[in-house]
C-alpha cells in the first residue's frame, strides 16, 4: 500500500500542517517543538515522526507546500494558465493568512524564504 496516497495519512499530515500554522501564529517559529505540534494536532510523537524527520523537516515542507498552493492558484480547472484569476486567488489567500505571512517575512523564524 502506498502510504503517502492513503487518505488517513493525508488527513493526518494536513492536521500537522494546521497545527504548525496555529503554533506559528502564537510563538516564534524557532521555538515551536514537536510536542507543540503533537499536542495541537492531537497525535502521538511516533505519528509525527512517521511523516517528518524533525521539526525543521516539517518547516521546510510547510514552505514548499505554500509555494505549490501559490503556483497552482494560477491554473484554472482546465489546466490553463490564468494570471488574472491567479492574482485574485493570491490576494484572497494573503488577506486570509496575513498574520502568518507577516511572521514568515519578518525574519522571526531565522530563515530567508525566497
Amino acid at each position: 500500500m502506498n502510504v503517502e496516497n492513503n487518505q488517513r495519512y493525508q488527513e493526518t499530515e494536513k492536521r500537522i500542517f494546521q497545527a504548525y500554522w496555529k503554533s506559528a501564529s502564537s510563538k516564534e517559529i524557532p521555538k515551536i517543538t514537536v510536542s507543540d505540534i503533537c499536542r495541537e494536532a492531537e497525535i502521538h510523537r511516533t505519528t509525527f515522526y512517521g511523516h517528518f524527520l524533525d521539526i525543521n523537516d516539517l518547516g521546510e515542507k510547510v514552505v514548499k507546500n505554500q509555494y505549490m498552493v501559490f503556483w497552482q492558484g494560477f491554473f484554472n480547472k482546465d489546466g490553463q494558465w490564468d494570471f488574472r484569476d491567479g492574482m485574485q486567488k493570491q490576494m484572497e489567500f494573503y488577506a486570509r493568512n496575513k498574520k502568518i505571512i507577516k511572521i514568515h517575512f519578518s525574519g522571526r523564524d531565522g530563515r530567508i524564504i525566497v
